[in-house]
């Protein structure tokens, strides 16, 4: 009951924000949208980005390219909401437990493949270009500390040489174009997992390095009169 809930509460979210943002003709006042939590997120770092350009024709360029590009991923996002919230909903009905064996992570499985074709897609509009020599983004190295994250936090992957060809089938479908795609829009990705740890959000604000670097000089002004 709970996950049919909480499917049919994402897809109203996701028809109701296409509704409003594609078809309404007036600005809808509403506080919590995702197409507006969408566009704060993804307008602040291009914005900043294309400030970085001197040539005001390329910047001007630049900041044109915003438009159609947050268009094609914000359908991509409208999508593996729906794609979401179909299967919780075929979750909560019980369609993991009839004879046809399907689970909660089969029907998640929709999503990637979904998520395949968007990026196959996307690499084909932008035509990005097959790169055969790009490094391995995960290696058995990285993998293996992967793991050992992952198990200090109880969640254990299967191990063997079974589930490290699985891994790297499934790798193989997407990682390629998404590699293209980010070499042809000039984005560097993320790793696997970052090398130390990230604080969280509620942690980091965009005063602190200026306030530490202000108490820093205090303390040291302080200091230094204190010593004379």
């Amino acid at each position: 009951m709970v996950a049919i809930v909480a499917g049919l509460s994402v897809l109203w979210a996701v028809l109701l924000d296409a509704l409003e943002t594609v078809v309404l003709p007036r600005r809808v006042n509403r506080m919590l949208r995702l197409t507006a939590w969408y566009y704060r997120l993804t307008w602040g770092p291009w914005a900043g980005m294309t400030k970085r350009i001197k040539s005001q024709g390329r910047r001007e360029s630049m900041l044109g390219y915003f438009g159609p590009l947050s268009l094609i991923f914000l359908l991509a996002l409208w999508a593996a909401g729906l794609i979401l919230g179909f299967a919780l909903v075929q979750f909560g009905m019980g369609a993991h437990l009839s004879n046809t064996g399907l689970s909660f992570g089969l029907l998640l499985y929709l999503t990637f493949a979904m998520a395949r074709h968007a990026v196959v897609d996307l690499s084909q509009v932008v035509v990005a270009k097959y790169d055969p020599l790009f490094p391995d983004r995960l290696p058995s190295t990285e993998l293996s500390r992967l793991r050992k994250a992952l198990s200090d936090r109880n969640l254990i992957l299967r191990e063997g040489a079974a589930a490290e060809e699985k891994l790297a089938a499934l790798r193989a479908m997407y990682e390629p174009y998404v590699v293209a795609l980010a070499q042809a829009l000039l984005i560097t990705l993320p790793p696997w997992q970052h090398a130390g740890r990230r604080p969280d959000n509620w942690q980091v604000a965009p005063w602190d390095e200026a306030i530490a670097a202000r108490n820093s000089a205090s303390t040291s002004s302080y200091h230094s009169e204190d010593h004379f």
